[in-house]
């Protein structure tokens, strides 16, 4: 079980350091992209404060946008992931322990375990 926690820790790390690389490049384009915007705000009496001010609450935004509109998509496709890789650990760890087990694809068929009976819903005990 540590060596998942291990593994989860470091992809973890690994995507939020990878976002924040690509978020970073992202950013420096679109300032040169709006270059030509940020002269004429210039020229036009406006301070770097107040743009750079712009440029954040901008940004801010979209990220709120995209964060909210993440989240139940993330929590309804990793659930489903975490589901099934909960079921394959389960049916895998019944079967390894027993050789009464017989798997047929994602159901778990038992004479005398009960554990995934309450965990996993797809499982029913073979009756003699």
């Amino acid at each position: 079980m540590a060596d998942i926690n291990d593994v989860s820790s470091l992809i973890l790390i690994l995507s939020l350091g990878t976002s924040l690389f690509i978020l970073s490049l992202l950013a420096i384009l679109l300032l040169q992209i709006r270059q030509h915007e940020i002269g004429i705000y210039l020229a036009l009496g406006e301070s770097k404060r107040n743009i750079i001010i712009q440029f954040i609450i901008e940004m801010s935004i979209v990220a709120i946008i995209a964060i909210t509109l993440s989240l139940p998509t993330n929590h309804f496709i990793f659930s489903q992931i975490s589901h099934r890789i909960v079921v394959q650990e389960m049916a895998n760890i019944q079967i390894e322990g027993r050789t009464n087990a017989i798997q047929e694809g994602n159901t778990v068929f038992s004479k005398d375990e009960q554990l995934l009976d309450w965990f996993v819903p797809e499982v029913r005990e073979i009756e003699e």
